[in-house]
């Protein structure tokens, strides 16, 4: 039952951090609207002080709690499939 809870708390992180991440990125419009080719500043506010990449950070959270949801063989068979896709 506490495992259960620490794998929603794992998955409600990693939404966070991608929610986080984007929010902070849209509110930045001025250093990213030229398609992130070459950004006029380097943003390093909110989650950017800590993590290069907060949305991909995120989403790793969100799979790997998805992965610890699921049962000994089958997370094998995610991982294969989360590496080997387009």
């Amino acid at each position: 039952e506490n495992v259960l809870y620490n794998i929603i708390l794992i998955a409600l992180i990693g939404y966070f951090m991608s929610v986080w991440g984007t929010k902070v990125v849209n509110c930045n419009l001025q250093a990213t609207k030229d398609r992130f080719l070459h950004p006029s500043k380097l943003i390093t506010e909110g989650p950017y002080k800590k993590v290069r990449n907060p949305m991909i950070m995120g989403d790793l959270f969100c799979h790997l709690s998805f992965i610890l949801l699921l049962e000994p063989y089958i997370h094998y068979v995610y991982i294969c499939l989360l590496y080997t896709s387009d």
